[in-house]
């Protein structure tokens, strides 16, 4: 039936006015087909990043890791804001941060747990940024198993 369309709508976090837009427009989907709202927020692996573009400099590991708790730390504390704001409309819902390449964490988050609609910002942050959230959209949308909502 209709009501079950989409029981489970996932939608990218990343701080940006995009997400925030996804995210109502989320809302609005999960209160018509009763859905669940799960978020999903990715945290760049840096430690990838630094490898590819500092040969030869080496970070104290402490450092690594303290530098990492502070991102995690600090998505925890937005996606607990995004989750609130999701409860207060009486809607089942509940985040998840993921490490690694943003649209492969959330395309196999999608695959391996049957979600039903993604519904991504077409944007993200910042003009440097936008190059990085506007292709995330594209490789979601070309790699995805489920409908992809897209807000522009």
């Amino acid at each position: 039936s209709l009501k079950n369309q989409f029981s489970k709508i996932l939608v990218p976090i990343d701080g940006s006015k995009n997400a925030d837009k996804a995210l109502s427009k989320s809302l609005v989907i999960a209160e018509k087909f009763d859905s669940k709202i799960i978020l999903i927020h990715v945290v760049t692996d840096f430690l990838q990043e630094f490898s590819t573009t500092a040969e030869g400099l080496t970070i104290p590991n402490t450092t690594v890791v303290k530098i990492r708790t502070a991102i995690e730390e600090q998505a925890k504390t937005m996606m607990m804001k995004k989750l609130e704001q999701v409860q207060k409309k009486k809607l089942n819902c509940e985040y998840i941060i993921k490490v690694g390449d943003a649209s492969s964490e959330i395309i196999q988050y999608a695959e391996k747990n049957n979600i039903e609609l993604i519904v991504i910002g077409a944007r993200g942050l910042g003009k440097f940024k936008q190059l990085i959230l506007g292709s995330v959209s594209n490789k979601v949308v070309t790699n995805s198993h489920c409908p992809i909502l897209i807000i522009k």
